[in-house]
């Protein structure tokens, strides 16, 4: 009997652990972190910033002698899908970045965005309503089988 009662117990701590994050979801946080940073980077500079996104992945730019420069870019974690969401339209991504879609102006303010991001099992949002920080939220478990 005392071991029926410990091994619920055990089983109770167990299912109330925190699950490791994993590199979909270290990804997405980086992202976020990054998105942030160039924001606050363009109203330190007086400069806008920007970001393009793909299919295949994204490029960070920077508008120096009237037109965007690339400053960095990146492929998206192999099996993550992505979707972009301006102006209430979804916007059909091409393959390679040709131009940003998402600009960050030097008085705070931002194209208002949401980006989805899909794994082989989860969904992850980033977003911003135009103004101040851009958050990643709405982790959402997809359903195994389906």
């Amino acid at each position: 009997m005392v071991l029926v009662i410990i091994g619920l117990m055990t089983s109770a701590v167990v299912m109330t652990l925190p699950r490791q994050p994993s590199e979909f979801d270290k990804s997405v946080k980086a992202l976020t972190v990054q998105m942030n940073m160039l924001s606050e980077r363009s109203i330190v500079t007086a400069l806008p910033t920007a970001i393009g996104l793909s299919d295949s992945g994204y490029v960070f730019y920077e508008f120096q002698n009237a037109q965007w420069k690339d400053v960095k870019a990146q492929d998206w974690p192999q099996d993550v899908s992505v979707a972009l969401k301006k102006n209430e339209r979804i916007l059909k991504l091409l393959e390679v970045v040709e131009t940003p879609q998402i600009v960050f102006q030097p008085t705070g303010m931002t194209t208002p965005f949401e980006i989805t991001l899909s794994s082989v099992d989860a969904y992850q949002y980033i977003s911003s309503p135009g103004f101040g920080d851009i958050t990643s939220a709405a982790f959402i478990q997809k359903a195994r089988g389906r």
